[in-house]
């Protein structure tokens, strides 16, 4: 046998040894590797029963057609503007009527979540959206007309700077406990509650908004928010959780209500947020 006929069985000889060797196990535990990363992108998947699930990963119900199926993307490739970055273009947000949060997720934004889905009713596992890192809320639930009830309780808005039209429209929203939030960044709260026809109950962050600047339309259209039993003087001199007193945030938002219906004294907030204590339920 010559030298180029041997060469072959050189070669096949040679991934004899990288195979007893261990070599392509490697390989294949590389490429398993590319698979689990590509499993914690996060999707919005929106199915023909009208239930729109949050997860990682591209695994879709198989009993179930896929009406919209998206990534979900948010920071510097964030740009949809009035319309929400959990359906496709020709999706009709009206469509969903369900929100179901799978997967733990940790997005950059959540501007426009929500936004036109106006016959949601229910958002199950909120809870699991970290929002530790968001910087904007603008419009969040914006035009969401069938909601009734909202735990935010998980959220945490200590970067977050603009509540912009988070609520606007939210036509059927009856409480609303807002008193966790951390606003000491905020700086805009225009139309944040307007047109929340249905309002009765608002707790508004014991934390103040120190930085807050715009709050034009804020308490639009709301007129049956209740007005807590006590004068702005009497609120001014409570003190905070902390035993300290400083200027009292719930000023701001009496004055930005006062801005938005000058003519009705009706149309403030429930004040317990700020020093519960002292406040008479």
């Amino acid at each position: 046998m010559n030298e180029a006929s041997s060469i072959p069985r050189k070669i096949l000889t040679f991934f004899a040894a990288l195979l007893l060797a261990g070599a392509i196990p490697l390989i294949a535990h590389s490429s398993a590797h590319a698979t689990e990363s590509d499993n914690e992108t996060p999707y919005a998947i929106l199915y023909d029963d009208g239930t729109l699930v949050l997860q990682k990963g591209k695994e879709t119900a198989n009993e179930k057609e896929v009406l919209s199926f998206v990534e979900i993307i948010g920071g510097d490739a964030y740009d949809y503007r009035w319309r929400t970055p959990l359906l496709s273009t020709e999706t009709d947000p009206s469509v969903v009527q369900k929100v179901i949060v799978k997967d733990e997720l940790s997005p950059s934004t959540v501007a426009n979540w929500f936004y036109s889905m106006s016959n949601l009713t229910e958002i199950e596992g909120i809870s699991k959206i970290d929002t530790s890192n968001v910087v904007t809320m603008e419009g969040t639930f914006y035009d969401c007309a069938s909601l009734q009830e909202l735990d935010l309780s998980s959220f945490d808005t200590s970067k977050v700077t603009s509540l912009n039209n988070m609520f606007d429209g939210c036509r059927s929203l009856i409480t609303l406990d807002l008193s966790n939030f951390n606003a000491a960044n905020v700086e805009a709260m225009r139309y944040t509650f307007n047109d929340c026809q249905s309002l009765a109950s608002l707790l508004l962050p014991i934390s103040g908004t120190p930085k807050l600047r715009s709050t034009y339309m804020m308490f639009g259209s709301v007129t049956k928010v209740g007005v807590a039993p006590r004068s702005a003087r009497a609120v001014a001199d409570c003190p905070s959780r902390s035993g300290t007193s400083p200027e009292n945030p719930i000023l701001h938002y009496r004055q930005a209500a006062l801005l938005s219906h000058p003519s009705s004294a009706r149309t403030t907030v429930i004040m317990r947020a700020a020093c519960s204590a002292a406040v008479p339920s």
